[in-house]
């Protein structure tokens, strides 16, 4: 209430009251259904619904008993829900109420306000390079975590990069990224996620069918200069540039925050009420698609993939380390699995933390099964 009556202004601070004042509610059902049956449960919604009739216009020092119609909804399901509770989503909630307080905080002592964060850019100066006739790998920025790959050969035929990790003088089971390269000659941003040492890059022309043939390869000793670097720049899969409008945007809603909980807070929230879930093209998405930040941006529909995407672009953007992870999470009342994407931001109070802004525009997501923003029902796959 503090933070809203001194930032009447600021539509952020309106956004994370509302967000927060839904996760209290939340926390005081379950203390009241705790231990309750099915029929309790009932009894309990039934108490609310007709409460919602008897309700007095809302006062300054007055809490909301009805959101409306998608809020309550999304209240009952919650009630309904006999599985334990995670907190996961209680720890994400403590975050956007320490950036709001930090927030007024800081934005009482304007003077004392940091200069906006600086956005890093990538860049192929092509200092270190190897390549052939259909394609290149350029390695001169290993130390801040990415390469830069190009294939050449055209675009009559389909063209992968592989890059895997070499441990005790073999690669990994595992790839740490497998991807798609344009035809075009266009060059890609790829993340080196797995910290020091040496990784192997190999750059793939398709020869008929599954069937590829190598064209350029690196094996290259790689010592980051942080181990944050990786998670700080644009990549294929969150693209974005100086005059990109997720850019502008996050550098709006960024404009009075105080450091990096107050940014990450406004980001989610922005994310979590302007994107919706686009059933069309889940139905349709193919393999090899690639999210466009500003793309989501403009159409306001997303799978979760763009959703993580848009995300970590807007947190990059402000200096914010951020992962994009695509995996599989568990359902909280059962064994089924679903394949998903999300983020892990670092904040410097909290570490590495889990944040699904899919998971947290649920309640606009109508008809979407819930599950637990906890980190153990989260199984990783590929990180960007």
């Amino acid at each position: 209430m503090l933070s809203t009556a001194i930032h009447w202004f600021n539509p952020i601070v309106y956004i994370m009251a509302k967000t927060i004042n839904t996760f209290c509610e939340r926390s005081c059902d379950d203390d009241v259904i705790r231990g309750a049956d099915t029929a309790k449960r009932r009894e309990y919604i039934k108490t609310l619904v007709g409460a919602i009739g008897r309700c007095e216009p809302l006062t300054s020092l007055s809490t909301n008993l009805y959101g409306g119609k998608k809020a309550m909804k999304s209240r009952i399901a919650s009630i309904m829900d006999g599985s334990k509770k995670r907190r996961g989503i209680i720890v994400l909630c403590a975050i956007l109420l320490a950036a709001a307080i930090t927030g007024v905080a800081i934005a009482a002592s304007p003077n004392d306000l940091p200069g906006a964060p600086e956005a890093l850019w990538p860049t192929a100066p092509g200092t270190e390079v190897v390549k052939n006739t259909n394609g290149w790998i350029d390695y001169s920025n290993t130390s801040d975590g990415y390469i830069t790959v190009a294939y050449t050969g055209g675009s009559g035929k389909r063209a992968k990069c592989r890059i895997e990790k070499i441990l005790f003088g073999k690669s990994a089971d595992k790839p740490l990224l497998l991807c798609d390269l344009p035809g075009d000659g266009t060059p890609v941003v790829l993340p080196l996620t797995d910290g020091d040492g040496k990784y192997l890059v190999s750059v793939y022309q398709q020869i008929n069918g599954n069937n590829y043939g190598l064209i350029v390869r690196l094996e290259q000793n790689v010592s980051l200069r942080t181990e944050y670097a990786p998670f700080l720049y644009p990549t294929q899969l969150m693209n974005y540039t100086q005059s990109s409008q997720c850019v502008k945007i996050a550098a709006e809603l960024c404009r009075n925050a105080g450091n990096d909980a107050a940014r990450f807070s406004a980001i989610y929230a922005y994310v979590i009420e302007n994107i919706r879930f686009d059933r069309e093209l889940a139905e349709s998405v193919q393999s090899g698609y690639i999210p466009d930040p500003d793309r989501t941006l403009e159409s306001g529909l997303g799978l979760p993939f763009d959703y993580a995407s848009l995300m970590g672009a807007m947190l990059r953007s402000q200096g914010i380390p951020a992962r994009m992870i695509t995996g599989h999470v568990s359902y909280a009342n059962n064994d089924n699995t679903q394949y998903h994407a999300w983020n892990e931001v670092y904040l410097e109070e909290e570490g590495w933390i889990l944040a699904d802004a899919f998971h947290g525009a649920i309640p606009w997501n109508a008809d979407t099964s819930i599950w637990s923003q906890e980190p153990a029902l989260y199984t990783e796959i590929w990180r960007d």
